[in-house]
């Protein structure tokens, strides 16, 4: 019975996300899920998830919604006063909206700690506080507003200003923890899977900080840092992860309704190949720890 379910950020291949997510709903996977682990996008999809979104909703959602209008209008004065090109302005707007949806105008405060008193749902998401240094997850003891977390969870570095909740700044935790999956408790693994996708190349990302070269080059080292760490947890984790391939870069969220229904597409059939693998990776867990239990 699959409990936990750990989403990698990933931008606009959010939408290749649904797709797994779709396959996982027609096999009857998703209704007893306990446990979100979510960074930046994979952050957006495990709050609409815990907050009880279908996937038909999820998945209408992705297709009506202008990816653009996460974007303020770049403005290069906010990159030099407040570490920034975009205010993130929009992204307060969109956040909240998600939370209110689903719970109403008159919850849109609601934190993960109550969502996890009154549902037994715990969300983590992941974060960077960069007025501490140090890496932050928001969970079920947090009383932080779940739109406000969610947007500390996502804010790109450079492309949105540092996030402040409580006087601390925050910014995309995909900068430390981009695929949360180390939370998973080993002996967790057999009711557990997770969703990645990895990185294609920097030229769409490039299009939008080529004018900024500190920017680029602070991307570059960030890029660098967040593969080194990545790649032991794919390796050990290998058999419970989905891996999508991307078609464009996490940040070009300029795509046609074509390059969505592509990526859906792609999330899940990579999705179909893969579970059979994952069934039987989980299954011989299972058999394994009846095995012990027998001695």
């Amino acid at each position: 019975m699959l409990q936990n379910i750990v989403i990698c950020g990933g931008g606009i291949n959010i939408v290749g996300y649904i797709g797994v997510l779709s396959y996982l709903n027609e096999q009857g996977l998703l209704s007893n899920i306990k446990n979100y682990y979510g960074t930046s996008a994979g952050a957006i999809v495990s709050v609409m998830l815990g907050l009880g979104y279908t996937i038909d909703e999820l998945k209408k959602f992705i297709f009506k919604f202008d990816f653009k209008r996460i974007m303020d209008d770049p403005d290069p004065t906010l990159l030099i006063d407040k570490l920034g090109l975009c205010s993130g302005n929009k992204m307060e707007i969109i956040a909240q909206s998600i939370v209110s949806f689903k719970l109403g105008v008159d919850m849109v405060d609601y934190s993960l700690k109550q969502l996890y008193e009154d549902k037994g749902i715990n969300i983590v998401l992941c974060s960077y506080d960069i007025t501490n240094k140090k890496i932050i997850y928001f969970d079920k003891s947090s009383i932080v507003p779940i739109w406000k977390a969610l947007i500390a969870s996502c804010c790109i570095p450079f492309i949105f200003k540092p996030y402040k909740i409580d006087n601390i700044e925050y910014i995309d935790g995909g900068i430390c923890d981009n695929f949360p999956i180390h939370l998973i408790d080993d002996r967790n693994i057999n009711q557990s899977l997770a969703i990645y996708c990895g990185l294609l190349n920097n030229k769409d990302i490039r299009e939008v900080i080529h004018e900024y070269p500190l920017v680029e080059y602070m991307y570059d080292l960030m890029t660098i840092y967040v593969m080194s760490n990545l790649n032991t947890f794919l390796k050990k984790y290998n058999p419970i992860i989905v891996n999508i391939t991307p078609i464009t870069t996490c940040i070009n969220f300029d795509v046609s309704q074509e390059q969505k229904q592509q990526m859906y597409d792609i999330g899940y059939q990579t999705a179909l190949e893969k579970f059979p693998s994952i069934l039987e990776f989980w299954n011989s867990k299972h058999k394994l720890e009846k095995e012990t239990q027998t001695d």
